[in-house]
């Protein structure tokens, strides 16, 4: 009996020491004050994300979540907050007791032109945070400045050959990629059969890259999350930007609806080659010829209204679409035969947010989501007269689509100095039509009708983000649950990211996460371009598992001082 009672009095001194050690920063620190607010451009009113806020010893801090918003609580006797982002110069604010909550940040933009370095935050190993200002800088192929080239320059990111926009990262195909604009995934995300991206530039404000360890908030993909963030319009000005390239030329307006509570940007991108359609050949009266055609469009529109000091309001919009076809000709004795073969693909997406801040620790916010792609196959074959009378016609349209419909609710939470909670749920209905035939060929038994396929995803999330001076370690759990054809796949997804800052600019980072990815990538390479179609899995084809191990050695090497000749 002494020695079971000896046991437990020691395991109650140890937890009373594990407690102890988890609250020593605040029992240490009794005395604390929280600031919140968020962080704007001062010339624009653009939220800044990734901005770094910390005490002038670099002991306390945080980052500005994807809104712009940060909650930091420090000391009392701390009187000064460092504000710094990149490009922008450095703030120092003052009389912290004094200041209204939530505070409004003001940063300026800095003057003059630095060199171009592929640089970002890195919180955690595998993650980049990409200024667009700094993807800009990048040397453009063909006059085209391209965002997925630029995350091609980063450690283990390849594009699939010279000229292509698919993302190969650690190994994986470019559909095992998580792609989302304003939280909207997208399917496809190429032009020009792969040369360049969908995304344009003049609407983004940050590109966010995670190879792994993966935050819980992310699901439904192996390799990689690109997440993308759409600029909000400028709120004190009217501007414009016009774009005259080889490839494409495009138009961005942006502007206030009311000054510092309202704006918009609407920019359109339209390709060059589409101008070849205006100028067709003439057709002889005897002999044959063909004429290819390509263009592509993108179109991208941001509205967003601030409501009050803590609740604003978005609504995001993108159409793109490409259209490729060769059409053929043959004239012989009065008889004219046409053909038509082309693949058509495109995506549109649609957001709407609500956010909030609903006390100095706690941000909240609501999302509805719509993304639809399609992507088709068409072959028409025409037979005309002397008369141009059509005599015979034939056609065969193959038809592959994917919608979605969903809804987030997500939390970020910040209850103590060293640790930050994040933690929702979400809700996906995916609507799977692949390889739709429409014919006027005669084929035995007729075309069979083709179904659509319903899949239904729940997941819910926790992470947390825990720092002691040079050590910070994020964990998490995601659940995921898909139901597609009365078969349900229930999957834990556990998220372990850890981080150890030594001296001399030496880190060590780790990391361990779990994957499942419930949508395939059929793919179709004919006339040089793809033809896709996304479909669901199922009982007969179960979803996609991955398991990811990171670790690496890092060192940041000082800027060597610069010498005068």
């Amino acid at each position: 009996m002494t020695y079971k009672a000896t046991i437990s009095h020691s395991r109650t001194w140890l937890l009373v020491l594990f407690v102890t050690w988890l609250l020593s920063p605040e029992l240490l620190l009794a005395q604390r004050v929280t600031i919140s607010g968020t962080v704007h451009d001062r010339a624009t009113g653009e939220l800044l994300i990734g901005a770094t806020v910390s005490d002038p010893t670099d002991r306390y801090g945080a980052i500005t979540n994807q809104y712009g918003f940060f909650s930091v609580t420090v000391p009392s006797q701390i009187d000064t907050l460092e504000f710094s982002y990149v490009g922008y110069a450095t703030f120092q604010l003052a009389a912290l007791n004094a200041q209204p909550s939530p505070i409004d940040i003001r940063l300026s933009p800095q003057r003059g032109l630095d060199e171009v370095v592929i640089k970002g935050k890195r919180e955690t190993a595998g993650q980049f945070i990409l200024p667009v200002s700094r993807i800009k800088s990048i040397p453009a192929l063909l006059g085209e400045v391209d965002v997925l080239k630029a995350l091609s320059l980063t450690p283990g990111v390849m594009t699939g050959g010279e000229g292509t926009a698919g993302l190969y990262v650690r190994g994986g195909t470019p559909d095992q990629n998580l792609i989302l604009l304003d939280e909207a995934p997208v399917y496809n995300v190429m032009h020009l059969g792969g040369f360049f991206s969908v995304f344009n530039p003049n609407t983004l404000k940050s590109v966010s890259l995670y190879k792994g360890p993966f935050p819980a908030r992310y699901g439904g993909r192996l390799s990689s999350v690109i997440d993308l963030t759409m600029k909000d319009g400028n709120k004190k000005k009217m501007a414009g930007q016009v774009g005259i390239g080889l490839l494409s030329q495009n138009l961005t307006i942006e502007g206030p609806i009311i000054k510092d509570k309202a704006s918009f940007i609407v920019s359109g991108r339209i390709s060059t080659l589409g101008v070849t359609r205006l100028i067709r050949p003439r057709k002889s009266k005897t002999g044959f010829g063909d004429f290819p055609s390509y263009g592509f469009y993108d179109l991208n529109a941001k509205f967003n209204y601030q409501l009050s000091a803590t609740d604003q309001f978005y609504v995001s919009l993108y159409q793109g679409d490409d259209d490729f076809r060769v059409n053929e000709w043959s004239n012989n004795d009065g008889q004219r035969d046409e053909t038509s073969v082309g693949i058509r693909w495109g995506n549109t997406t649609a957001t709407a947010r609500y956010s909030k801040i609903l006390s100095d620790k706690l941000f909240a916010r609501a999302v509805l989501i719509y993304s639809r792609y399609n992507s088709g196959f068409n072959t028409d074959y025409s037979q005309y007269d002397s008369d141009e009378d059509r005599t015979d016609e034939y056609y065969s349209h193959t038809d592959s689509r994917v919608r979605d419909y969903g809804f987030k609710l997500q939390f970020d939470h910040f209850p103590k100095s060293f640790l930050s909670l994040k933690y929702g749920a979400d809700v996906t209905v995916h609507t799977f039509s692949p390889f739709r035939l429409q014919t006027n060929y005669e084929l035995a038994g007729g075309v069979p009708p083709v179904a659509n396929i319903v899949g239904t995803q729940v997941d819910g999330f926790v992470e947390s983000s825990t720092t002691f001076k040079r050590f910070r370690a994020d964990v998490g759990l995601r659940g995921s649950l898909y139901r597609v054809q009365n078969s349900t796949f229930v999957y834990p997804e556990p998220r372990l990211g850890l981080n150890w800052n030594g001296p001399r600019n030496w880190s060590v980072k780790a990391g361990y996460s779990v994957m499942n990815q419930y949508v395939l990538l059929l793919t179709n390479n004919g006339l040089g371009l793809s033809f896709d179609a996304w479909v669901p899995s199922t009982s007969k084809v179960p979803p996609a598992n991955a398991q990811q191990w990171s670790l690496g050695l890092y060192k940041e090497f000082p800027k060597p001082a610069s010498t005068s000749p």
